[in-house]
């Protein structure tokens, strides 16, 4: 008699599980359907706006900057951006020494800067 009875309730256990199981899935699915359902709503009112002369107007003024006839436009110019901040240069004093290849075009008698390295400014348009 205890072998028919677990096993009666052991049937029994097994297709509540399975209930209560699905009452959960169809609870959440009911959920979602709320939530789509209200978003199929927002969506169908922000359609319906269109259908309104007056709003598609607004938007043509404000997303395509469009001018009713007689009207001036006016557009607001931005200053430039400044500009990006950028190392400071070195000062003169640090100025970095030759290269090896710089002194020995010095020591052969090459020009060693912009003027010929003799002290006297070149003249404009000379050879």
């Amino acid at each position: 008699m205890v072998g028919v009875s677990l096993l009666g309730l052991l049937s029994v256990v097994a297709p509540v599980r399975t209930w209560t199981a699905q009452q959960s899935d169809l609870g959440a699915l009911r959920a979602d359907v709320q939530a789509r359902e209200e978003r199929v709503s927002d969506l169908q009112r922000q359609a319906d706006r269109w259908d309104d002369p007056a709003y598609v107007g607004a938007q043509a003024r404000e997303r395509l900057h469009y001018l009713q006839p007689g009207e001036t436009g006016y557009r607001v110019v931005d200053a430039p951006p400044a500009p990006a901040q950028t190392a400071p240069a070195p000062s003169p004093s640090a100025a970095p020494s030759p290269s090896g290849l710089d002194r020995l075009w010095q020591v052969l008698g090459g020009r060693d800067d912009e003027d010929g390295g003799d002290g006297v400014d070149p003249v404009e348009g000379a050879p």
